[in-house]
């Protein structure tokens, strides 16, 4: 086009955006005010480098729309009057997160100034009503998946570039200085722009004959929806997308594996953002490029490596209010409903439910979700279900982690073994169900949630393996054994074996032949789920089910299912919750601080240290996939150090400052500060009555596969116990562990010592766990503080709410109800905001979490945490929230919040924060950061540091001893690793450009964050983080078993290909993409050969560490208190509770559905206790009396919450 009017020559024509237009709160952005951007028309299309491609336009010119930007929500707002000719009231927006602006250029149409801007993800689209004429309700916005009808055809595929020409009248045109206000990349001014309006790419036409071709079955299904990504992922425009069909069909005929790897290949090409491959439209050379891609994707590129039985390859689909986008597939944890169907499982795929951006759906004050988004959430799961290639797939279920992300399992029909299998069919296969547990579509979903949580399958058991024993409950009805049940040492032998031997070849191999079974399993058979520990008592192999721990029947169901075990303890760490309680309970500040530096101290002395690097990463499990920990533990015994010459290359410098950056981030944003001596571990119940109400009993063990040692700790005396969902402060509890188990107790012996559990007693008033934030034995994780200054001078009784309730219906739950709590539950899941407004509370009010309004924020929380299984969500307008006192930003009227509050793309010194003085304001200002990510950032040049020549030279004299048996190997593998390395470089560019919330090739995941697990574009989206390392683990395990050879015949070859490898890129470092962490591998393959020929090979070197560290002596004042404790505290608490429910209120839960129920229309609520209690039928009672407390233990049906282990943003975190 002709610019009949350049940028830079229209300098009078361009104002400066006032502050009172680009800073003002989202408030005062509600109506047009002076100095802000008019606009003339608002376009979406599709920009490949100088051509934007217009596929809809509205004309604003007319109208009172304007551009404003939300300085508090980092959002840029297109805000749009009467659009609809029918409709004048509404207002629609048009809202672009500062961060997803990718590329912005800004110049003249004629005489038209416009902004295009290129985005990584689409924006937001809402709706208000100005005819209300009430300000409040002006506010509120209801989400949109389109502007109109026009729009919603092309907005699934056009929504990622957008221009904004702005009217000749306007005040004010966005500048470069507007630009850097906003937080948005520096324009280019002046663009090569090309404008073309009337090519209608995603014309009705041009759509259908996509999705004509694909539904048409001419295709293998994977083939299909790797094209169909191409399509729905706006890679390729519909017309480019045919011209492949040709040879996408001859190449599947010949190979499907070959064409879905070079599809997969081509779209991650395809990721670049406004530079594209491509010149033009519509290009031919779309043909050649493809064929590129055919011609790399060869049957080597297209092999998995042996994967664990506990997973399988799963396709993904990312549905937002806009748009589905398809990826995959990748390696998932599969399930027992999938294992039940090999050779099937691309009829299974996990759906994911997302905002834009593919970040979680958040509630906010001024949006209307749950209106909003039952539409668009309704019809993906009640309704249209999804359609791929020539299948469409419905809802099948959800496991409990996958809703709380909002995602699902979805399955298309097919036939198995002469059966049609639907979602319907399975179902109805999973067992029966009762009707108190179906008429509560979120209790029948929580309990089928069970058949599809990711487990590891062992062994099958026969129905004699498996006995019934009765709950542990008191008199009034408390059940101390709530999820817990016991196993036989000879079947956990049994178990442990059967899973070590579904494990692949390579990873057997790594575990020491005499690694001692877990005392305790969390697992899943038939409709049963909960912990069993080992009872030395019980002879054979049997296995003692509690009715607390049986969801539904399936006697058919006999697989050992493993979710977890108690083979090691984890690490226990603080946050900002955890922090504020104990705070409140009478921590002083200063421990906080003193414990912030001991972690900053121990960083600092990381840099120069590998035993320090060794420590914080295995702390905070970076770098596992690639065992960094292990091979740094290697270098050191070798005697390197990193302060000498040659070891510390650019690669490894880049790898050591990227992991404490992420350290340092969870420091400084999260408080995550690891408490010494202190370990996070399953908890068990004591089966012998043997431990006082306040007693515990717990032993660590840790175990080196490398040298086979075991080393073993009693943990002893007054120590603070908590769990992860902790908010209350009575949720923190003083309890006394009574250290090496007494010659009279259950727990002497060797096979008794139940390692790596904490052992709760069942006597007292009321179980342990269920006062630290209704946890129960189920497979719950405790926090064991034993720290002196960290047990709380203050104690506080903890919570006893009111009962909980169930939403109930009239009938039997349909998968429509269900779907219908889904969505209730995506929109009103408050947990997160509920314990992060409590914290903010907290922190500035004197009282702490004791002030009025954390307590009742903590009462909503345990309402929220039980919504799960409950179906009644807490109301928004209930929950409390923190009031600034400290003013507005005088330059744009936010609201001034506490410094810790800044984002970690936020200056705390902007004028939105002021600086608190609370322990969470020190803590955070403790903690300096680096001013950019090291892992993204090119500083570090290869020529600052010196190549790894130390560590080569040292282990050059270790591999010469075998050189006449590995020299004719080792020439000739050069060749054969340089293949190896150019798979591996591929598959690792993958993993890295599919996981990145970017969409533009130069911000993929850096080589060091896969190595290290992390991902730092977006440290909380769990489940990318989770999916990247298992794909980084099912990657490296391959390389390694190919060097390693798939058998252990020939440990001199394995050493020859290992040493091969790595004296070809150790050199290259950092140097070129993938050889730096191809290195490592074969670094850690090196030292794995050496120790097959040599089993004494460095083990002799190995230092000896204790389990517990020393730290500093106890002051005098709190030496005192932990010496004042009397003996009698062990007995019993200092405060007595009410009962929670009298007995008499104890009544089964048919009961209660048929005579309590009250219905509400088509829904009923039914008052229960919570955690089961009452509905505990007290009949079969056999009392045991132990001194003054009676305990009785009954038969009933006990039905304890659903939910599987996790942080629910409360109180304490563990690694």
């Amino acid at each position: 086009m002709d610019h009949q009017t350049s940028y830079n020559e229209s300098e009078n024509r361009r104002g400066q955006l006032q502050n009172n237009g680009y800073g003002r709160s989202q408030e005062q952005q509600r109506k047009p005010q002076p100095g802000q951007p008019r606009l003339k028309a608002i376009e979406f299309g599709v920009q490949r480098n100088n051509t934007f491609l217009a596929e809809y336009s509205k004309d604003l010119a007319q109208s009172a729309s304007y551009l404003t930007f939300e300085n508090d929500k980092r959002m840029l707002r297109a805000i749009l009057w009467s659009i609809d000719e029918h409709d004048y009231s509404s207002i629609f927006s048009v809202g672009v997160s500062a961060q997803s602006v990718e590329w912005v250029g800004i110049g003249y149409d004629g005489a038209d100034c416009y902004m295009l801007l290129h985005l990584n993800h689409h924006p937001t689209f809402e709706q208000t009503d100005s005819a209300t004429g009430n300000y409040r309700n002006f506010l509120r916005r209801v989400r949109l998946s389109r502007l109109d009808e026009e729009h919603g055809r092309v907005a699934p595929y056009t929504s990622r570039s957008m221009k904004l020409v702005f009217h000749e009248d306007s005040p004010t045109i966005p500048t470069e200085s507007t630009c850097s206000e906003a937080g948005l990349p520096n324009p280019e001014l002046d663009p090569e722009a090309h404008f073309d309006n009337n090519r209608r790419a995603y014309s009705q036409e041009n759509i259908e004959a996509v999705e004509g071709w694909l539904r048409g079955g001419s295709l293998p299904w994977e083939v299909a929806f790797q094209c169909e990504a191409l399509f729905r992922n706006g890679s390729l425009i519909p017309k480019e997308i045919m011209l492949l069909r040709t040879q996408v069909e001859q190449v599947a005929g010949e190979s499907p594996a070959r064409a879905c790897q070079a599809l997969k290949t081509l779209r991650n090409e395809l990721k670049t953002g406004v530079k594209h491959p491509l010149s033009g439209f519509e290009d031919e050379g779309v043909i050649t490029l493809f064929q590129a891609h055919i011609t790399m994707a060869t049957q080597e590129t297209t092999r998995h490596p042996q994967r664990l039985a506990s997973t399988f390859l799963c396709h993904y689909v990312n549905v937002t209010p806009t748009a589905a986008f398809l990826d995959g597939p990748y390696v998932e944890p599969s399930n027992l409903v999938i294992r039940r169907y090999p050779g099937f499982d691309s009829h299974f795929i996990r759906v994911n439910i997302n905002d834009e951006g593919e970040g979680k759906i958040r509630f906010k004050y001024e949006d209307d979700l749950p209106d909003s988004t039952r539409t668009w959430i309704g019809r993906v799961l009640k309704t249209e279900g999804i359609a791929l290639g020539d299948r469409r797939y419905k809802l099948l279920g959800y496991r409990f982690s996958g809703l709380r992300d909002s995602n699902a399992f979805f399955s298309s029909e097919f036939m198995y073994e002469g059966a049609s299998i639907t979602p319907d069919f399975i179902r109805a296969s999973l067992g029966e169900f009762p009707r108190s547990v179906t008429q509560c579509p979120a209790r029948y979903g929580a309990r089928m949630a069970q058949a599809f949580s990711a487990t590891d399958p062992s062994i099958i058991l026969s129905p004699e393996n498996i006995h019934h024993i009765p709950d542990i409950i008191t008199d009034n009805g408390e059940i101390f054994s709530s999820g817990c049940g016991t196993i036989s040492r000879a079947l956990a032998d049994k178990v442990w074996k059967g899973w070590l031997d579904k494990l692949p070849h390579l990873r057997r191999k790594q575990r020491h032949k005499d690694e001692p079974t877990p005392s305790a399993f969390q697992m899943r058979i038939g409709g049963c789920k909960g912990v069993v520990r080992i009872d030395p008592k019980l002879t054979g192999e049997q296995l003692h089910i509690r009715p607390s721990m049986k969801r539904f029947e399936a006697p058919d169901e006999l697989g050992f299912e493993i979710i977890r075990t108690s083979e090691r303890p984890d690490h226990c760490f603080l946050n900002r919750a955890g922090v504020m309680l104990l705070c409140t309970n009478g921590v002083d500040a200063s421990v906080f601080e003193n414990l912030m530096e001991n972690a900053l101290q121990t960083i600092d002395a990381a840099y120069n240290k590998l035993d320090g690097v060794k420590s914080i990463f295995t702390s905070n499990r970076l770098g596992g996939a690639f065992q960094i920990s292990k091979h740094i533990s290697n270098l050191s015994s070798l005697g390197l150090e990193l302060n000498q010459r040659g070891v510390q290359s650019a690669g490894l410098r880049k790898l050591i400052e990227t992991g404490i950056y992420c350290i340092k981030l969870g420091l400084k944003h999260r408080a995550r500060i690891e408490v010494p001596n202190s370990y996070t571990l399953v908890g068990v119940c004591d089966e012998e009555f043997y431990l006082k109400p306040r007693e515990i009993y717990v032993c660590i063990r840790k175990f080196d596969h490398k040298t086979g040692n075991t080393k073993k700790e009693f943990i002893k005396g007054w120590v603070t116990v908590s769990r992860s969902t902790c908010i209350h402060p009575g949720h923190f509890q003083r309890l006394y562990a009574i250290g090496e188990p007494p010659a009279d107790s259950p727990f002497v012996g060797e096979d008794n010592h139940l390692p790596n559990c904490i052992v709760f007693s069942s006597l007292g008033p009321r179980p342990v766990p269920d006062m630290l934030g209704g946890g129960d034995l189920d497979g719950d994780v405790f926090n064991i503080i034993t720290l002196p200054e960290l047990i709380p001078p203050l104690e506080y009784p903890p919570p006893a709410y009111p009962p909980i309730f169930l939403k109930v219906i009239p009938g039997e739950s349909t998968i429509e109800d269900i779907a219908d709590f889904m969505i209730d539950y995506i929109c009103n899941d408050v947990v997160g905001l509920i314990a992060a407004n409590n914290v903010s509370i907290a922190s500035t009010v004197e009282d702490g979490t004791r002030n009025p309004d954390c307590l009742a924020n903590a009462e909503l929380h345990a309402m929220a945490i039980d919504f799960f299984s409950t179906g009644v969500c807490v109301p928004f307008e209930q929950i409390r929230k923190p009031r600034y006192t400290r003013g507005r930003n005088p330059m744009n009227g936010v609201g001034r919040r506490p410094d810790w509050q800044a984002g970690r793309e936020q200056d705390p010194n902007d004028g939105n924060h002021y600086r608190c003085e609370s322990v969470l304001g020190k803590l955070y200002r403790a903690v300096e950061m680096p001013s950019r990510n090291p892992a993204r950032e090119e500083t570090v040049q290869a020529n600052d540091y010196d190549k790894s020549n130390a560590i080569f030279k040292a282990l050059a004299g270790h591999v010469a001893k075998y050189q006449s048996e590995i020299k004719d190997i080792y020439t000739a593998a050069a060749p054969w690793v340089q293949i190896l390395l150019d798979h591996y470089t591929t598959e690792l560019d993958d993993i890295c450009m599919s996981h990145t919330i970017a969409r533009g090739l130069t911000d993929r995941l850096s080589e060091v964050e896969i190595m290290l697990g992390t991902n730092l574009d977006s440290p909380d989206n769990r489940i990318l983080r989770d999916r990247m390392k298992l794909q980084t683990e099912n990657l490296v395990d391959y390389v390694r078993l190919k060097i390693q050879g798939e058998t252990d015949e020939d440990p001199y070859g394995w050493l020859a290909r290992a040493w091969r490898a790595y004296t070809l890129t150790f050199s290259i470092d950092y140097e070129k993409f993938g050889t730096f962490s191809f290195s490592w591998i074969a670094l850690g393959s090196v030292f794995d050969a050496l120790r097959e020929l040599d089993p004494e090979f460095l083990v002799a070197a190995e230092p000896d560490r204790p389990l517990f560290v020393k730290t500093a002596p106890l002051s005098e004042s709190t030496q005192a208190r932990m010496d004042g404790y009397p003996q009698s505290d062990r007995e019993n608490w200092t405060w007595i509770e009410e009962p929670r429910l009298p007995p008499q209120q104890h009544t089964p839960v048919q009961d209660l559905v048929e005579v309590a129920a009250l219905t509400l229309g088509k829904t009923a609520i039914t008052a229960l206790k919570r955690n089961g209690a009452a509905q505990t039928q007290d009949k079969d009672i056999i009392r045991r009396t132990k001194g003054t407390t009676t305990t009785a233990i009954g038969v009933g049906v006990v039905e304890g919450e659903e939910g599987e282990e996790g942080d629910e943003g409360g109180g304490m975190v563990s690694d």
